[in-house]
């Protein structure tokens, strides 16, 4: 039997001279509201979250779940939506060479507009974006997001096609597609910012991703591979420190950053992560450090 190791929590730390270049990541997650794109009147909204739940919790529709209320909301699943809010970036921070608006999750046809400007337009629930908005940022900001129907983009690709496909128009649509009913649940197909957005802001090195592979396992040795995908100033020389459970398994001066930043480690006696009911589902925190 195979096991395997999973669920890494990956927290990215960096290190340099002077706190000053350290990256900052800043959340825009407060004073969001919403309305339907044809209404005058913004409510208050929860972000990361959907229409749907914004909808429930301002009382402006009944729980879906309830009864036969599912048939009563597919009125939100057609009409177009709009989120905005407003957030201030210190002096110090605008200052920074490089700013970064990322947007984890948008479902799914959704137009954003940064102090007015158009800077993003999705049409994939599962993929992340990220936009270099140093040119637009200022002290005060707002930021709106215009969702789309995902129905009239639908339409819009069936009649690209010479024949009908027997799963209907939902297959146009990189979104979940529960959302348009499972036997398990109801047609809510729903639309919003259903994972955080962040501003990025550094000036000489950022890490965007960490991933971490396991290769080998056995009763005495992980092995693993730690791959950083990052950006980078100039060419200087890197010291990389990965620790797991705050424990050093690497340490290397690398001096041609312009090299993949792939690295092998070992994790001695590792504990498994195991399924419900068979044993602890044990996680390992992995730490990087540049």
């Amino acid at each position: 039997m195979k096991f395997s190791l999973l669920s890494f929590i990956v927290l990215c730390c960096f290190a340099c001279q002077t706190p000053p270049s350290l990256p900052e990541v800043i959340a825009i997650e407060t004073h969001w509201q919403f309305k339907q794109a044809t209404d005058t009147v913004w409510k208050p909204a929860s972000v990361p979250g959907n229409v749907f739940s914004d909808l429930l919790n301002n009382e402006l529709i009944e729980d879906p779940f309830l009864g036969n209320n599912e048939e009563n909301v597919q009125w939100v699943s057609q009409a177009n939506w709009e989120y905005k809010t407003t957030f201030s970036i210190s002096k110090r921070v605008l200052n920074r060479k490089h700013l970064e608006l990322n947007f984890d999750g948008l479902d799914t046809y959704a137009s954003v507009f940064l102090n007015d400007s158009l800077i993003l337009k999705t049409a994939n629930a599962f993929r992340n974006y990220s936009v270099d908005v140093k040119p637009l940022l200022k002290n005060s900001n707002e930021l709106k997001i215009v969702f789309e129907a995902a129905s009239k983009q639908e339409g819009i690709e069936k009649a690209k096609q010479p024949y009908t496909l027997p799963e209907g128009n939902r297959i146009f649509t990189r979104k979940a597609q529960f959302q348009y009913g499972w036997d398990w649940g109801p047609k809510l197909n729903t639309m919003g910012i259903w994972r955080p957005i962040k501003l990025q802001a550094w000036d000489n090195y950022h890490i965007n991703n960490v991933t971490i592979t396991q290769h080998t396992l056995t009763d005495s040795i992980a092995d693993l591979v730690v791959a950083i995908e990052s950006e980078m100033e100039g060419n200087p020389s890197l010291e990389y420190t990965i620790l797991v459970n705050d424990s050093l398994v690497y340490n290397r001066q690398k001096g041609n950053p312009l090299l993949p930043e792939i690295f092998t480690v070992q994790i001695r006696n590792p504990k498994r992560w195991w399924p419900h009911n068979l044993g602890e589902p044990h996680l390992y925190d992995v730490k990087i450090v540049v």
